[in-house]
């Protein structure tokens, strides 16, 4: 993992979060805990109306954080509308030590690399409109 990756995530400071914020972040919590324990694919998916900042950042960071810790995840990112990653997402991702392959076009697709021997990270741009879910019981 590339240091300056390293020196951010030793630089969180958990200490102060709510025992509101810890209740709410509880299922999380406990989805995490038993697929851990059974030894299951720990897949993540977070969802905001556009997919171009706060959701592509939660799929960045879930899948690096959880490497940092040993946890194998996979992470998605989603929206009701398909939009650009915006370029203020990516320019704070290559602030905080990201490697950035420079996506083109109308609706670019970024590749993220946090490691010299992990796989890169595609935040996702996909439209949870025309998408069919099935639901499982985790």
């Amino acid at each position: 993992m590339f240091n300056t990756i390293i020196d951010l995530i030793n630089q969180i400071d958990n200490s102060n979060i709510s025992d509101h914020r810890k209740d709410l972040l509880k299922p999380l919590h406990d989805y995490l805990a038993l697929k851990i324990k059974q030894k299951k694919a720990i897949n993540l998916n977070f969802i905001c109306t556009h997919n171009s900042r706060r959701s592509q950042l939660s799929q960045v960071w879930a899948k690096v954080i959880a490497d940092f810790y040993g946890i194998n995840i996979n992470s998605f990112s989603g929206g009701i509308q398909i939009t650009a990653c915006n370029k203020r997402t990516i320019a704070s991702l290559t602030r905080m030590g990201f490697k950035v392959n420079d996506g083109s076009g109308e609706n670019p697709h970024y590749e993220l690399s946090y490691h010299s021997k992990k796989p890169i990270i595609c935040p996702f741009e996909i439209s949870l409109i025309n998408l069919k879910f099935s639901v499982k019981n985790v």
